[in-house]
């Protein structure tokens, strides 16, 4: 497959014939309906070229030239998939990064914004952060039971990164995946931290990739605000 990703819930996906959905930047969530039983990427469920329906996609009116334009009706045919597996003995090909479709009733090419596969942000120290929040950001990794206890005087404070994830700069609303070069937020809440202490993460690559500096790995930090909050705005990650 020479390192081509997989497609995994959690894929964006556009079509060419769209009237706004055309683009990468303005993609649609592929709906998997195809596959229950092969997870990817921390329990995502794969894709297949039997996801190629309306009930996968749908990208709102299309682009035929008349007025009005008709209603997008997904009926689309997969091609460049995985071809050394099959999927249960209903012979599903797996969809890549670098899989497209022809729609059959208007002729639109569906193509693979994002394959679904994201990096995840990992705490400088784990012991800082719950088993709640590492179980969500992080689902393949170890989970520390314990908490980082930090003594002044004779109070204890707890520090804790309590929760993290990413805002889109564009329409503001929370993710919980990166798109490479795609511009977000990092929003951290936190516990126990001192407004102006910096807090640090390490975004680790996706598997079998490495950042555009060449590393594996990314360690971002911010200021912890008022209340405990840590944006980090504008924040992109870009692979070779």
């Amino acid at each position: 497959m020479s390192e081509k990703h997989l497609v995994c819930k959690g894929a964006t996906v556009y079509c060419t014939k769209s009237m706004i959905n055309n683009n990468p930047g303005t993609a649609i969530p592929l709906t998997i309906t195809s596959n229950m039983v092969v997870e990817l990427n921390g329990g995502k469920v794969a894709a297949t070229d039997k996801d190629c329906t309306p009930a996968n996609m749908c990208f709102g009116n299309c682009n035929t030239g008349t007025n009005p334009p008709p209603p997008c009706i997904a009926n689309v045919q997969w091609s460049k998939c995985y071809e050394n597996a099959e999927v249960t003995e209903a012979g599903m090909k797996f969809l890549t990064e670098e899989s497209e479709a022809t729609c059959m009733t208007f002729g639109g090419k569906v193509k693979i914004a994002f394959h679904g596969q994201s990096a995840n942000p990992q705490p400088e120290e784990l012991k800082k952060v719950s088993p709640q929040i590492m179980a969500s950001i992080l689902p393949v990794n170890p989970i520390s039971e314990n908490t980082f206890i930090i003594n002044e005087g004779d109070e204890k404070k707890e520090k804790q990164i309590t929760d993290a994830y990413w805002i889109d700069e564009r329409t503001q609303e929370i993710i919980r995946a990166v798109y490479p070069g795609k511009a977000v937020t990092l929003h951290l809440k936190t516990k126990g931290y001192i407004a102006g202490e910096q807090v640090s993460i390490k975004i680790k690559s996706e598997e079998g990739r490495t950042f555009a500096d060449g590393s594996e790995e990314m360690t971002v930090s911010g200021e912890v605000k008022p209340g405990g909050i840590v944006k980090v705005k504008n924040f992109k990650i870009n692979y070779k």
